[in-house]
């Protein structure tokens, strides 16, 4: 009984991280919150860009859809290049990390 319990309340946990929550427009939303609620976000440089520690943070704007300047300009990377969301969000900046002495 007690296993039967705890696997709902995991199954209640997952459902939780799961459901999409609303996602109020702003234009300095991060990443994936700008593409999960369908607005388009865009980084001036590289797709999928790696931000070296230390290094200077990309310039990225989240944009509510194609007709922003950002989305028509080809300086700009943005994520509506994707049809799929998970692909999307394999666009967004990331940190890289340092890991042992090389």
């Amino acid at each position: 009984m007690k296993f039967a319990i705890a696997a709902l309340l995991g199954l209640a946990s997952v459902q939780a991280l799961t459901e999409d929550k609303t996602i109020v427009y702003a234009d300095s939303l991060k990443c994936g919150d700008c593409v999960r609620g369908g607005f388009n976000f865009c980084t001036k440089g590289k797709d999928g860009e790696v931000i070296k520690s230390g290094g200077a943070e990309p310039t990225v704007k989240c944009v509510q859809d194609a007709t922003a300047a950002e989305a028509k300009d080809s300086d700009w990377k943005c994520s509506m290049a994707y049809t799929d969301k998970d692909m999307a969000l394999t666009g967004c900046p990331q940190r890289q990390r340092k890991r042992g002495t090389k």
